[in-house]
């Protein structure tokens, strides 16, 4: 072994297995103890997700929320989670549930009021050509 060689043989210059898998390890070991430091342990996080989603898929609407609202809520209920089981001050967390609300907020179906029959109208554009769009419910 050289000078300029790594700590298992492979020149320098050259690509080394062994030590991209080193410091592979290393940077995951150093985001599981970020992570651990601020949201707490992992098992401990994983029971309360999943002791708020068992409520969640218990409730008489579960079965009927769109597959954007199920995700959207058990991405809330994971930084619920979080929040109770680490850091609650981390804004981040408060961002996120913030930002998955919106996202959700933004694919619900909203119900339109014809101005002529006065019945709920889905339709894109108006039928009879008007603009509902300043009538939209939800």
């Amino acid at each position: 072994m050289s000078a300029i060689d790594c700590a298992h043989g492979v020149p320098i210059d050259l690509r080394c297995g062994a030590c991209e898998a080193e410091k592979m390890t290393d940077t995951v070991n150093a985001t599981l103890s970020e992570r651990g430091n601020r949201y707490g342990d992992f098992t401990d996080h994983a029971r309360i997700s999943q002791e708020l989603q068992d409520v969640m898929h218990n409730t008489p609407n579960w079965d009927k929320l769109d597959p954007v609202k199920k995700e959207g809520l058990i991405l809330i209920v994971h930084k619920i989670a979080r929040a109770l089981n680490g850091d609650p001050e981390y804004q981040d967390n408060w961002h996120d549930i913030q930002g998955y609300a919106r996202l959700i907020e933004e694919r619900c179906v909203v119900e339109q009021v014809c101005p002529v029959s006065e019945m709920p109208c889905h339709e894109t554009p108006c039928p009879v050509a008007l603009d509902c769009s300043d009538r939209a419910t939800v």
